[in-house]
Formats: structure tokens, C-alpha cells, sequence
């Protein structure tokens, strides 16, 4: 869209709307600010107005982040009168969990030099010289000033309540109280009033509200000359001289009890400070999408336009810009995939637009994403590798710890190259792509093997120190066992094979009696990327591996995960062999793993029962459930292997 023929209405005078409407206006586009209220009515009224370059890398607003200061400073040159207090923050207790490299550790004296009220015994300081702060009513005041200064409307107390739309169905405009009003686009940055604006529309956004409360106090005297934050207090001045504290809403919802506790805080904090008295205290509830990540973009091929963030006063300055090139020049590059609507709308299959997935992770799509396995979406995106990991952000973020800690003590296990990310209800992970070699079945790569799990396993922690989930499949019935048999007769009738299944389910029934009493033995349990299978290897220099693929990491016990190599290494590979390992294949990997670990004498009585138990648990469902397993000669080979494994299994031991 170019020239000033169209028109474009803005849903909310918050400040996100009225950064929009100023970019727009400022370019000779002709603008209208529609609000239920009154400018900054909504969380913008409420905000703290603190601006921080300082951001974990990977953190759902890093790539705006980077660009706010300068964006602020363009602002306040386009509109000298408003006002941005560059002061510095000062923030205490523990170190930044930020990416700033303006971030600086003080010392005590520097601490006493910036912030002589400010005790802090024995803690840690830093000092963000770049960071500063604003007063998000103002500002927001100013825009709207500008706006209408350039030609724009400002139409306040109307209230949408639909769009219009044509005969077609085609949405051409907004519905209000006073009449409808026809617009070629209509941008909604009405915050946590989006969500209820499209109910009953085509479209549906995840947006939530998350209240936070801003304190303000008169204050006789300048209590800090920086803004202030740490685990007790977050406070500043306001322009007026006001003190202001940022708190969270409590669960109870004892609002004035928050509001006492702080001014608590805050006069404990602040030697010699003078008493403070309460002006007003609001909540505001701030939009955050259900992922955390932006929601900027078109919905689909109408004219809505959403724009919805947190933390938005943060970013107006630099929304404002992206949002209105996007909606004057079309396709704005820079506003990353990831923050598009069409990851709510779009169903991929598999939770989602795989190019909006990596989009989020900012990985360049220029290339189409290639899928590296049929049966779950891993995708190798450039010199990169995006997959589905643990369900819950929880164990994702617990699983990614656990790498990390693996990769810096050198051990050949990929880590994430950012942080785990919750994507249309799923966790997804970036990984660095790996090339080299697929296991072959030689003995150099089987020593290996054996010893980078001998690694794995020496640094674990007796306790789970890593937080990965626990084994606890100790409970198989017989209806389970029942039920995956009828599913293994059916597959093998199915390519005229003969198995011999009721001496299989008496097997399984037998070893099934066994559970309870296989998980009271107190076995030495490890912190482990658990199924580790040579399909999960790829082999650098040397015949060096590397696991590739540790996204199923347990705590369980030690023999188990010993158990599951033996069962299941050559599983789904082509270029393994098309059976278990043999017994000196076994001892060869024994003997690598053997470099880094003892079995104690409890774990080489129990390691028969644990294979068995492996097999009831791992090998009877990969049966059951991989159909396509049995269609491929050298698959339903290994299945054959490995029951023929149970007859023979006093063959292998734990000795190398």
C-alpha cells in the first residue's frame, strides 16, 4: 500500500497504537485512533516505563530488544519534548541472566558513588549505563499529539464491537456505537481486548492477561538518582519527582497488602529516606501471547492487522517502525516469522507452520526446511536442526541444561544452540547440524560407542542434580500385554509370518511378575540421553561419534539404559546390521564403556532381568506400533533377532 488515498484505523491509544498512528501520520498516511476510553486506559496506564537493552539471548523479544535504545533516541530528536530519562539502572542480588554488554559489576564504592541511599551487604551490583526510563502516559500523550498535528482523528469514548464487513463476508472497516467506520486497514492494538474483539470472527488469538501493579508515591526528597531493581524493589523517579515501585499481583489478589510490604521494602532499603506517601496505586493487565513471542502481522488475506507484545512500552519507538513500513510498503522482512499470527491459525500437521517455527528461532528458510525423518518432525534447516523435544517447557528446559552441562565437559552430545520454545502447545529446540558418518557395524565405532556412554554415565550426578524426568514403567499388565501381541500377530499374518505368540505372551506375562520387585532393588540409577542407538550417532574423525538425537534423556537406573543398547542399537538403521549384536560385538562395546564405569555386583545379578524388562516395556510396543517396521525385510529381521536374543540371553554378560 503507497500514497495517502487509504485509509487506516487503529483499534487502542495505548501506546502501541499510538506509535503506530505516529510512524503512519508522520508519513503523509492518513489515520484513525479509535479508543474505548481514553488514551493509555489500559496496561500502558499502568506500566513502569523501563527501557533495557538487557535481554537473555533467545528470549521472545531479543530481536527488539536490540534495536529499542536507538529507536528511542530517533524518537526523542523527532519530538524534542518528550522525555526519556537516560539514568542508568542499577540492579542487585544475583548476576543478570541478560545478553548486555553494557552490563558492568560495581564496586562497593561505585555502588555508594550512584546510589548513596542504597544498602546492599554482601550483594552483587551492576550497572546498565545505556538503560533509562519513561513515563508511558506521556509519551503516549505526545504521539497522539503529533498524530493529530499531521491530519490524523483521535475519535476517544467508542468502543468496537464488530467489523463491517460486505455482502461477501470481506471485512472492510469497524463497527461502533456511533456508526460503522470503512477503513482499507484496521489495526487492532487494543492489547488484551484483541482476543474478545475476534470472538465470533474466522480468527481466534491466544492472547492472556497478566496483571502487574504500579505504585506511586510523593516522595520530599530524591530517594535515587538511577532505577533501582532487585529481588525486594524495583523503583525510580517519575519527571514530577513521584516515586515509583513496580510490583507483581499476588495470587490471593491482597492488593493493599503488596502495596505495604513494598513501601516497607522500600524504606528498609533506602537508608534515610522520608516517608513516603501512597498517590496511587493501579493494575494493569498486560497482554501476553500464550507463547511469549510478539504477535505482529496480517490475519490471513483480510485487512486486520494485529500488533501485540509484551513488554510493548519497551518497544513502541521500534514497533511503531516495523509496523508501519509493513503497512506502507508491504512485506517487512525484518519482523521475524516467528512473530506472525499464522502460527496460531496455521496447522502444519505437527503443531504448527514449520517456517513460522524456525522463523522464531530467526533460522533462514531461504533454503526449503528437509525433513530428516517420517516419523517425527525433524527438519535440517541450513547448518541447523529444528525438532519437537520434551512435552513441557519444564523438562525441555531441564533437557537443555543437562546438554549444555554435557558439551562444556566435553563430552560429543549436541546442545541447544538457543532456548527451548513453547510453539502452538509444543516444545521445539534448535540443534547445530552434525555431518559425517552413519555407524557401519565396525568394531572401532562399537568400542566408541560403548565409551562415549561410558562418559555419559561416569558424570552423572547419584541424585538427579539434571531435573530430567524419572523412569517409572514398572506397571505393564496384562491387558497392555495382551493387546500389543494381537497388534504383533496381526502385522506378521500380514506378510505371511509365523510367530509362535503364545509362548511370547507367557514370556512377557512371566517377566511382567517381576516389575515390583525389579524397581525395589535400589539399582544405581544415571542421569542419561536414554535410547542410545546407533541411529542416533554420527561418526566424525576418527570413527568419533557424536549423539545426535538426546531429546528422550532419563534418570533411570544404569543397567536399563545398558538393556536398550543391547536390545535396540541397530534398530531402524540401514547401514547397521539387520540383528543384535552379537556376543563379541557386545563385549567390544562393554570394553569401551568399561574405561569410565564399574557395575557394582547388584547391577550384574539384576542385568538378565533388566534386559528382559526392557524388551516387555521397549521392544513388545516398537512391535506393536511400528507396522512399517514389518514391511522391511531388514527390520522385521531385527524383530526376529531380538526374540531369539531372550532364548539366548545367559550368552550375554556385563564382563568384556
Amino acid at each position: 500500500m503507497n500514497g495517502t488515498s487509504s485509509r487506516i484505523v487503529i483499534v487502542g491509544a495505548g501506546i502501541v497504537g499510538a506509535s503506530i498512528a505516529y510512524h503512519l501520520a508522520r508519513q503523509g498516511q492518513r489515520v484513525i485512533v479509535v479508543e474505548q476510553a481514553h488514551p493509555a486506559a489500559g496496561a500502558t496506564g499502568s506500566s513502569f516505563g523501563w527501557i533495557s537493552e538487557g535481554v537473555p539471548e533467545g528470549a521472545p523479544d531479543a530481536f527488539l530488544r536490540r534495536e529499542i535504545v536507538a529507536d528511542w533516541v530517533r524518537l526523542t530528536q523527532e519530538i524534542p519534548e518528550l522525555w526519556v530519562n537516560w539514568s542508568g539502572a542499577l540492579s542487585y542480588g544475583q548476576a543478570p541472566a541478560t545478553q548486555n554488554p553494557d552490563n558492568r559489576r560495581l564496586s562497593s564504592a561505585e555502588v555508594m558513588a550512584l546510589e548513596p541511599a542504597l544498602g546492599l551487604p554482601d550483594s552483587q551490583a551492576y550497572f546498565a549505563a545505556r538503560d533509562g526510563a519513561v513515563d508511558p502516559q506521556e509519551v503516549t500523550q505526545r504521539l497522539l499529539e503529533r498524530v493529530g498535528a499531521l491530519g490524523g482523528e483521535l475519535l476517544l469514548g467508542r468502543a468496537v464491537s464488530g467489523f463491517l464487513r460486505e455482502a461477501g463476508g470481506q471485512i472492510t472497516g469497524i463497527v461502533t456505537e456511533e456508526g460503522a467506520i470503512a477503513a482499507e486497514r484496521v489495526v487492532l492494538a487494543c492489547g488484551t481486548g484483541i482476543s474478545a474483539l475476534l470472538d465470533g470472527s474466522e480468527f481466534s488469538l491466544p492472547i492472556e492477561a497478566s496483571p502487574a501493579i504500579l505504585l506511586r508515591y510523593h516522595a520530599a526528597a530524591q530517594a535515587v538518582n538511577t532505577l533501582i531493581a532487585g529481588d525486594d524493589i524495583e523503583a525510580r523517579h517519575a519527571q514530577n519527582g513521584d516515586l515509583l515501585a513496580a510490583e507483581d499481583y499476588p495470587a490471593g489478589g491482597d492488593v493493599k497488602r503488596v502495596e505495604e510490604d513494598a513501601r516497607s521494602a522500600i524504606q528498609n532499603r533506602l537508608h534515610g529516606s522520608a516517608p513516603l506517601q501512597l498517590q496511587a496505586c493501579s493494575v494493569g493487565l498486560r497482554p501476553r501471547p500464550r507463547d511469549g513471542y510478539p504477535i505482529l502481522g496480517p490475519l490471513g488475506a483480510t485487512c486486520l492487522y494485529v500488533a501485540v507484545m509484551h513488554p510493548a512500552v519497551m518497544c513502541a519507538p521500534t514497533l511503531g517502525r516495523l509496523v508501519s513500513d509493513e503497512l506502507l510498503h508491504g512485506v517487512n522482512p525484518a519482523i521475524p516469522h516467528g512473530y506472525r499470527p499464522a502460527r496460531f491459525i496455521d496447522d502444519g500437521g505437527e503443531g504448527g507452520d514449520i517456517i513460522a517455527i524456525a522463523g522464531r528461532f530467526a533460522l533462514d528458510t531461504a533454503q526449503p526446511p528437509l525433513s530428516l525423518y517420517p516419523y517425527a518432525p525433524v527438519y535440517k534447516i541450513g547448518e541447523h536442526v529444528l525438532k519437537r523435544t520434551r512435552p513441557t517447557s519444564g523438562e525441555a528446559q531441564a533437557l537443555a541444561a543437562y546438554l549444555t552441562a554435557l558439551r562444556r565437559q566435553g563430552v560429543d552430545v549436541v546442545a541447544p544452540t538457543a532456548c527451548p520454545q513453547e510453539i502452538a502447545g509444543s516444545m521445539w529446540v534448535v540443534y547445530p547440524f552434525v555431518a559425517g558418518e552413519k555407524y557401519a557395524g565396525r568394531d572401532e565405532q562399537i568400542i566408541a560407542a560403548g565409551r562415549l556412554l561410558g562418559r555419559i554415565h561416569a558424570l552423572s550426578s547419584a541424585d538427579n542434580n539434571a531435573g530430567l524426568a524419572v523412569y517409572d514403567e514398572y506397571a505393564l499388565t496384562e491387558d497392555d500385554i495382551s493387546a500389543d501381541l494381537d497388534e504383533i500377530a496381526s502385522h506378521a499374518a500380514s506378510q505371511g509370518l509365523t510367530l509362535d505368540i503364545e509362548a511370547l505372551k507367557t514370556r512377557m506375562l512371566q517377566i511382567a511378575g517381576r516389575q515390583t520387585a525389579l524397581s525395589a532393588r535400589g539399582l544405581p540409577c544415571v542421569e542419561t540421553p536414554y535410547d542410545f542407538k546407533a541411529d542416533n550417532l554420527i561418526y566424525v574423525a576418527q570413527d568419533r561419534p557424536v549423539l545426535i538425537d538426546p531429546d528422550n534423556a532419563l534418570f533411570l537406573p544404569r543397567v536399563f539404559d545398558l538393556a536398550l543398547v543391547l536390545l535396540l542399537f541397530h534398530n531402524a538403521l540401514d547401514s547397521a546390521p539387520d540383528r543384535v549384536f552379537t556376543v563379541r560385538e557386545w563385549r567390544l562395546f562393554l570394553t569401551g564403556y568399561g574405561e569410565s564405569v564399574a557395575l557394582t555386583a547388584g547391577e550384574v545379578q539384576s542385568w538378565h532381568q533388566a534386559v528382559e524388562h526392557l524388551f516387555l516395556d521397549e521392544v513388545l510396543w516398537l512391535m506393536a506400533d511400528f507396522a512399517d517396521g514389518w514391511r522391511d525385510p531388514r527390520q522385521t529381521a531385527l524383530f526376529f533377532s531380538l526374540i531369539g536374543l531372550l532364548d539366548n540371553l545367559s550368552d550375554y554378560g556385563l564382563t568384556p
